[in-house]
């Protein structure tokens, strides 16, 4: 059981209006929405054969779709579009293992054919522009495709042919192969040259308001640095780098947080957390620790929360009850940081392994869905500005309960999560002259 309240200090009625109430165009989302292009949306005829009945096959998404789903993501909520690489990648399985997700790359400077091009990058570009919705482009820049030609042709761009055996040896992290891909060294010149001018290359094209940085524990902190410099440089938009570190550890990402200079990172060890906590066994504590920690952060709000994404199991096959799902949207709703959701949580899809956890968003669902607690969840943060920017402080622990206290601007919230019944939570007792209030 879950629930947030929310509400202002005395004197400020205004502060915090239901966000019912509140007209749309005074609503602030910063809702993240990830979409696997090959898995959401078929938005026309290409030349490709595609089998989506095949789990690890080609589905027949393309750039057209995401185009066409557009509408339906900003009646949602969604303030920014994460799209999987767009750029050209490998078209054959390896082994037992599709290729439809795009992270084996082949050529940066490409569309990937089953996609669309250029022009639909563009058309892209103008559709999230007359929504007043952002790109977040997704970028590869630690490994190439397994049969990639420069392989033979440029054997000096890459490391050794050497898996990662100690995880906990730095070294062997940064160079070794993840998952038997090769392995790019981005401290050859050429490498870094072509890395960036790719980008570069990307960015013209999509004008994207922010980069996802693929498997930042892999790569070293100087190519980063390097490629953040030389954007700033030649690009004439500001860019928010966001680095994907799959760390558990919020002391380890903490170090690598800062030690690349991205500006966000995924939060991991919350999502952790989350499912120990709402979907587990585990009591309110675990999240207090987790949450306790966020002094190590240079901006805890920074943070990219989510409950799921394409590398993890799916929110509604970890959280076994409906109710347990709609729990944990509300709750990270609630804290701090910036929102991530997976296609097709809004309408419950599920999975657990790779690849169920990335099936497609099946076009009945979506079409017929009615409103439900992802809307619920996206629009209550949208409407209070303290869910979005506030900072959070432990107000109260036990072995059941855990709230938070967020302020901002003289606005406060408070944030609740409890393993027991909600009258077990006597709000009355924290709450005395603070009004007004509005529940989630």
């Amino acid at each position: 059981m879950f629930f947030i309240l929310a509400l202002a200090c005395a004197g400020t009625p205004e502060v915090l209006p239901k966000v019912t109430e509140a007209p749309r165009e005074e609503l602030q989302h910063d809702a993240i929405y990830l979409a696997m292009v090959d898995r959401f949306r078929d938005g026309e005829s290409t030349p490709h054969d595609v089998n989506p009945e095949d789990p690890q096959g080609w589905h027949g998404g393309d750039i057209s779709g995401v185009i066409q789903e557009l509408d339906r993501l900003q009646n949602l909520g969604i303030h920014q579009v994460w799209l999987t690489p767009l750029t050209a990648s490998r078209q054959a399985p390896f082994h037992q293992w599709g290729a439809y997700h795009g992270y084996w790359p082949l050529d940066w400077t490409k569309v990937e054919s089953r996609f669309g091009d250029w022009g639909d990058v563009s058309r892209l570009r103008e559709a999230l522009d007359a929504r007043g919705m952002t790109l977040l482009l997704d970028m590869v820049y630690n490994h190439t495709d397994f049969d990639h030609p420069y392989r033979e042709s440029h054997p000096h761009w890459f490391h050794p042919d050497q898996p990662i055996e100690n995880w906990e040896d730095p070294q062997e992290v940064l160079t070794g192969q993840v998952h038997g891909l090769p392995d790019l060294n981005q401290g050859e010149p050429e490498v870094a040259n072509y890395l960036i001018d790719a980008t570069l290359l990307w960015l013209e094209h999509t004008r994207a308001r922010a980069i996802r940085v693929d498997a930042v524990r892999h790569i070293g902190a100087t190519f980063i640095r390097q490629l953040m410099k030389s954007v700033e440089e030649k690009h004439a938009e500001p860019v928010t780098w966001i680095g994907e570190i799959f760390e558990g550890d919020p002391v380890r990402l903490a170090a690598t947080w800062e030690a690349s200079g991205v500006h966000q990172v995924f939060d991991f060890p919350l999502y952790y957390a989350l499912m120990d906590s709402v979907c587990g066994t585990a009591g309110p504590g675990r999240l207090a620790t987790i949450l306790s920690l966020d002094r190590l952060y240079p901006d805890p709000n920074a943070l990219i929360t989510f409950l799921d994404n394409h590398d993890l199991p799916r929110l509604h096959s970890r959280c076994e009850a409906p109710s347990q799902a709609a729990d944990a949207m509300r709750l990270v709703a609630g804290l701090r940081g910036t929102n991530s959701w997976t296609w097709g949580t809004e309408v419950q899809l599920a999975g657990e392994e790779e690849p169920a956890n990335r099936a497609s968003l099946d076009p009945k669902s979506r079409d017929s869905r009615s409103p439900g607690a992802l809307d619920d969840a996206i629009a209550f943060r949208a409407g209070h500005a303290v869910l979005r920017k506030g900072l959070s402080t432990l107000a109260y622990l036990d072995s059941e309960t855990a709230i938070w206290q967020r302020t901002h601007e003289g606005s406060v919230a408070l944030v609740a999560f409890s393993k027991t019944s909600r009258d077990a939570i006597r709000l009355e007792d924290w709450l005395h002259n603070l009004s007004p209030k509005a529940s989630l």
